[in-house]
């Protein structure tokens, strides 16, 4: 990891010997950090078909934590870096697999972000791991990457987890900005590149006499930042290329998501968010009975919805949020649709500047298709939420 972060910082130098036109009014350096502990509750009580009610109460305590920096070179180029966990998700922890003598590996710090920036005006680009916060597109497909679906497997769909808790919010790849308006109306175009994976399939022995295309999982993310006045709006589009590919007939399948987010401030006490997202992808050029792709013809959909706001109450502020996502695979006979419903309810006290108190109440429920077991499955999940950052 630390030859990683030289690279990132002679990528920086050389950019700002090669392009630079400006006067140098670098390099300024800014460090900051970010710690917080979670004391949280989890009952969780699940609904049979038939039959009783079953439910579990436990505890659990959570870290999160990051230490960063970053690095204006010159008037064009800029570097960050920040180390942590998973610090928006935050990881469980306990004395003996964290604390104890011996045992301690379970916080093993990563990059969250290592970057470099070039930004002469007309466009910008950044490269290594970037920040990326998604707008509705990328919470159904943080879920499709990691699940093969929208949700169902794990029991949490986009509107309960999403992009930034899936990814601490940065993604590896180039970033290429361009500003289109700069007045009192501001858009801009944003595009980043990535590999989603390399391909896994196996190659033929002779490359020369059989050579066939094993293409690597491409990821294209489209954010279009709009703002005037109190308003920003962003809708974003994200295509993963070879979603689903089939080595043998040399067929694919692409998976598209699109989705917007925006916020509105009404006045100085309130403002209020909305976000929503449609995302599909199967498997219909790719399918085969052959044992190197799927045996089985699907087609994932995903959707989401979201309303919430910020109203200040006294020393702090009170955030709601209500999701609802959903999970189908169309190509089923019987139903399959999973529903996922989620409430946020928080109060952030600033007891300093530098330091936050928010207890906090989520719920998290799940609706069945109606030939599964179960009927609904209800988290509810109180927590007590202490942060210092700088």
């Amino acid at each position: 990891m630390r030859h990683v972060s030289i690279v990132f910082f002679a990528l920086a130098i050389l950019a700002g010997e090669s392009f630079a036109q400006a006067e140098q009014t670098g390099p300024v350096f800014t460090p900051y950090g970010y710690a917080q502990y979670r004391f949280r509750v989890r009952y969780i009580d699940e609904t049979p078909k038939s039959g009783r009610d079953s439910a579990e109460l436990y505890y659990t305590h959570q870290i999160g934590y990051y230490a960063g920096l970053k690095a204006k070179i010159n008037d064009q180029v800029s570097l960050q870096v920040q180390i942590g966990n998973n610090w928006v998700n935050t990881d469980q922890i306990t004395y003996l697999s964290s604390n104890h003598v011996g045992k301690q590996n379970s916080l093993f710090p990563f990059f969250n972000l290592a970057y470099a920036k070039w930004d002469p005006g007309f466009l910008n680009i950044s490269a290594g791991i970037v920040p990326e916060n998604g707008y509705g597109a990328l919470d159904l497909l943080e879920r499709s990457l990691k699940l093969g679906n929208y949700g169902t497997s794990e029991g949490y769909g986009a509107g309960e987890v999403g992009w930034l808790t899936g990814t601490n919010g940065s993604i590896t790849g180039l970033k290429l900005g361009v500003p289109i308006l700069k007045s009192d109306i501001k858009f801009s175009a944003e595009l980043l590149g990535t590999i989603v994976d390399d391909s896994t399939t196996a190659r033929p022995q002779k490359w020369f006499t059989g050579a066939k295309n094993d293409p690597s999982q491409q990821l294209y993310i489209l954010d279009l930042p709009f703002s005037v006045g109190s308003l920003t709006l962003t809708p974003e589009i994200a295509t993963v290329i070879f979603r689903k590919y089939n080595y043998a007939t040399q067929k694919g399948d692409d998976e598209l998501d699109i989705g917007f987010a925006g916020s509105y401030k009404i006045n100085d006490i309130a403002s209020v968010r909305a976000n929503a997202g449609y995302a599909t992808f199967g498997n219909a050029n790719s399918h085969t009975s052959n044992k190197t792709a799927d045996s089985v013809e699907f087609d994932r959909v995903g959707t989401l919805v979201g309303v919430g706001g910020t109203v200040k109450a006294g020393p702090g502020n009170i955030l709601l949020d209500v999701n609802y996502s959903s999970d189908q695979d169309t190509k089923t006979v019987t139903s399959s649709l999973n529903s996922f419903y989620y409430g946020d309810l928080k109060y952030v006290w600033s007891a300093n500047k530098n330091f936050e108190i928010a207890p906090r109440v989520r719920i998290f429920e799940q609706k069945y298709p109606s030939g599964a077991a179960l009927k609904t499955k209800v988290e509810t999940r109180p927590e007590l939420i202490f942060t210092g950052k700088f």
